[in-house]
């Protein structure tokens, strides 16, 4: 399951970012690298501030009690997507690398 992660996390990125770069420029891809890199911070200094205030310790229970358990539910089903959809669709991901590349080459 951890393997499975570290692809999830890490193919978007591998795969996204060359074309990203490509279709918006070096110096639009850098731009908004930043951007996205400042946006990222600000997001996770936000879930750690949240998470000291509300007294929790992780992120299910910060949810909870900052969006009751409509929020919970809510990143219940996205983590199961995650956890259990991801893997059953994981060999997609290889055509759709295959594809990308393909598209970079020509």
């Amino acid at each position: 399951m951890i393997d499975n992660n570290d692809d999830h996390d890490s193919g978007a990125g591998i795969i996204g970012q060359p074309y990203a770069f490509k279709q918006a420029g070096l110096l639009t891809g850098i731009i908004l690298l930043i951007i996205l890199t400042i946006i990222v911070d600000w997001t996770i200094r936000l879930l750690v501030k949240n998470s000291k205030l509300s007294g929790k310790s992780s992120f299910q229970t910060t949810v909870q009690h900052c969006f009751g358990n409509t929020g919970l539910i809510a990143i219940s089903l996205a983590q199961w997507a995650l956890y259990v959809l991801y893997p059953l669709l994981k060999h997609k991901k290889e055509i759709l690398m295959e594809l990308v590349i393909a598209h970079l080459v020509a």
